[in-house]
Order: structure tokens, then sequence, then C-alpha cells
């Protein structure tokens, strides 16, 4: 982002609407301090509007020795999505939707031989760490 851009950002948002769009765009728990430096906000505001989405069952709170990380509420987020599916779709497409699904899994299963999302998990694993030892 530009300067110019960040400008306008923190000009037309409110401080919490801020730390709401960055926890709710992290995949991995952050600190008061990342989400305040990404929201170009005090440390204090961050961790207050912080406190006020985990009260309000939106984020997590990760307690750890150094320091509490934040993350989005997995429950939030699957309901979140049930809603944009709710609001979305109706029940044909939905039906459909799932069907679609069901034929893409099933091909990715065959692809690669895997009956069971773990082992999927584990060939994963596998083939992220031999690709490290390469580099």
């Amino acid at each position: 982002m530009t300067k110019e851009s960040i400008q306008k950002w923190i000009e037309n948002t409110t401080s919490f609407d801020r730390v709401s769009t960055i926890i709710l765009s992290i995949e991995e728990p952050k600190s008061v301090s990342y989400v305040s430096k990404k929201a170009h906000l005090s440390e204090n505001t961050a961790r207050s509007h912080l406190k006020r989405l985990v009260d309000l069952y939106i984020v997590h709170e990760k307690p750890e020795k150094s320091a509490n990380y934040y993350y989005p509420e997995p429950l939030y987020i699957q309901m979140k999505l049930l809603r944009d599916l709710y609001d979305n779709y109706n029940k044909n497409e939905l039906i459909n939707e799932k069907i679609s699904l069901k034929q893409s899994i099933n091909s990715i299963k065959s692809e690669y031989n895997i009956l069971k999302p773990e082992e999927l998990r584990k060939k994963h694993q596998k083939w992220k760490m031999s690709n490290k030892s390469k580099h």
C-alpha cells in the first residue's frame, strides 16, 4: 500500500474497523504489536479493540509467556461462511454446488490415490519437507 492509500484508509475507517479487518484476514495468531502496526494505531487501542472482539466471540485470544496472540474465532468464520452461502444461493444452487464439490473431491482422491483427508495432509507434509531440503 502506498502512503496515500494508507492515509485514505485511516481517514475513511474507524480504528475498530481497521483492527477487525487485519485480524480477520490472518491465518496464524498475531500479537497486539503486529495488529497495531498494520492498523496504524497505538498498541493500547489495538489491544482494547481485540479484547472487544474476543468478548464478541469473533476473535480468539491465545495467551503465551511473552504476549497474547489473537486470531479469528474458527466458529465465527464458519458461521460467516454459512451465512454468505445462505444469503447468496438458493437451495438448488447449493445442491448443485455440493454435487460439484463431491465430484472434485473424488477426482482428487483418484488422481492422488488417497482415501482419507489425513493421507492427503501427510503427503502434502512430505512434499513440503522434500521441497525445503532442495532449496
